[in-house]
């Protein structure tokens, strides 16, 4: 028996003489290479038939060996994988040549910055003072860390890849898609921009050697745990919270989103909306008001001066403690402006909505004074008229009296005040929910055109942007730990 989306196909293990000798695998008579069925990945559906035509087509053995031509089952099933083996295979193979491509490249780079090392040492093994730190050994790290980001990124993308690949005889080994050609093709261009980077640094330091010529180089300092505690504090302030947004800009961009309501579809619950918003806008105020006082005491406590006895070591370390922690705080003090500059706009949109929604109220109140009038003028008499002048009785071959007019109008009448009571009190919820369909069309429309614009946009551009934030937040985080690294 065999499941219907269940195939075996033939396996070619006879160049891995290590695995045939170790596991004492029998080895074909006639290669499967020299086999039509085979080579062309011909799907058996039934595990039987497999054997079958191993046994027939590359292991029958000579009667004078053999006193059976044919071989056992657990010497041929080796010879066959069912579709999961056969997509393990693929996976790992392709895994295997990412690797090794990426093993030589570092090896390249290895061996280049080697032969820098062996050309800037000193007879006691060290490096010289007149030579410093170029920019483009530095641009040459970065570049292999983005290399090893992108390869686990190329990890992921080749598993994601063959979780959904579906075998089609008799391509075996043609399983590349778009996104695995774009992310080597990725990969090379990072080797080829590291080995560049690498050439020019081992360019740079020939200069420093030969010439008086200066070159742009990095400086780097020690810094001491109260600056990594600084970075700590400004990261946190910082930090985005929602696509790459941090609490400012998200609510800068909700308070556009208002504006544009606003402006299309003045209401009453716009208001409340704004009002909330603008209190979440104090509390943040508040918040980074704390941050910015939290910034300006450390600055103080760091400060050498603060101190009865001090050294240069804490002298140099708090001017460059000092200048991260001055360029933090004016950012702080630059989003305290923002966020009031928001309340200011948030305060003036609620007054315009407000004024809109009066006039539209008035619009309302004069028409609906004017159905009041006639309404109550009108509504007695043709009540009076229509029941003194009901004469069902005298309807030519009606058998019903007065008691059908009640059956009709008093459901239609509750159905009419049912509905006039629903418009009323739930109106304004009925016109959000349309309101809010329409700028869902809206927005999934504008979605689809920049899916449609990314998608034109050249392939080894995927994941750049991912691999680059990664990158920053790896310096970021550790910039001491990074800069040892580099050198």
């Amino acid at each position: 028996l065999s499941n219907k989306n269940e195939f075996w196909v033939i396996r070619d293990i006879s160049d891995k003489e290590l695995l045939l000798k170790n596991y004492s695998i029998a080895a074909p008579s006639r290669g499967i290479s020299d086999c039509h069925l085979c080579s062309s990945g011909t799907k058996y559906y039934f595990f039987d038939d497999g054997i079958i035509h191993l046994r027939k087509a590359h292991f029958r053995r000579p009667e004078e060996e053999c006193g059976s031509d044919e071989l056992p089952i657990n010497a041929l099933t080796n010879w066959l994988r069912n579709d999961p083996q056969l997509r393990y295979d693929q996976k790992f193979d392709q895994l295997l040549l990412m690797l090794s491509r990426l093993v030589e490249h570092l090896q390249a780079l290895r061996a280049n910055s080697g032969k820098i090392r062996e050309g800037i040492s000193t007879s006691e093994s060290s490096v010289s003072s007149r030579y410093k730190l170029p920019s483009s050994l530095v641009k040459s790290f970065e570049q292999t860390i983005t290399l090893l980001l992108w390869s686990a990124q190329s990890i992921n993308l080749i598993d994601k890849h063959f979780r959904n690949w579906n075998y089609v005889p008799p391509n075996v080994q043609s399983y590349e898609s778009e996104e695995l050609m774009a992310a080597s093709d990725r990969l090379n261009a990072l080797v080829i921009e590291a080995q560049a980077s690498m050439e020019r640094a081992e360019n740079d330091f020939i200069l420093m050697c030969r010439t008086e010529n200066d070159v742009e180089t990095v400086s780097y300092i020690a810094v001491g745990l109260e600056y990594i505690l600084a970075s700590a504090i400004v990261n946190l302030c910082k930090r985005p919270i929602h696509r790459g947004l941090d609490v400012a800009e998200l609510y800068q961009a909700f308070g556009r989103t208002l504006q544009l309501q606003a402006t299309k579809h003045p209401r009453k619950r716009l208001i409340r909306e704004i009002h909330r918003v603008i209190e979440e806008i104090e509390l943040l105020r508040d918040i980074t008001n704390c941050q910015f006082e939290v910034l300006w005491s450390f600055i103080q406590v760091l400060d050498d001066k603060s101190f009865r006895i001090t050294n240069r070591t804490r002298n140099s370390r708090f001017h460059l403690e000092k200048q991260f922690l001055t360029t933090a705080h004016r950012h702080l003090k630059k989003k305290s402006a923002d966020l009031d500059h928001l309340r200011s706009r948030m305060v003036n949109l609620s007054r315009q909505v407000a004024q809109s929604v009066e006039i539209l109220e008035e619009d309302h109140g004069k028409a609906i004074l004017l159905f009041t009038m006639v309404t109550i003028i009108f509504l007695p008499l043709s009540f009076v008229t229509g029941y003194l002048g009901m004469n069902t009785t005298d309807i030519r071959n009606s058998q019903q009296n007065q008691w059908i007019f009640w059956a009709i109008s008093l459901p239609l009448t509750s159905l009419i005040v049912v509905l006039a009571l629903l418009v009323a009190l739930k109106g304004d919820s009925i016109r959000e929910m349309w309101i809010d369909r329409q700028s869902f069309k809206e927005k999934k429309l504008e979605r689809s055109l920049l899916d449609w614009r990314q998608s034109t946009l050249p392939d080894d551009r995927i994941f750049m942007d991912e691999g680059k934030r990664e990158i920053e937040e790896l310096f970021s985080q550790d910039g001491n730990g990074v800069m040892g690294m580099a050198v």
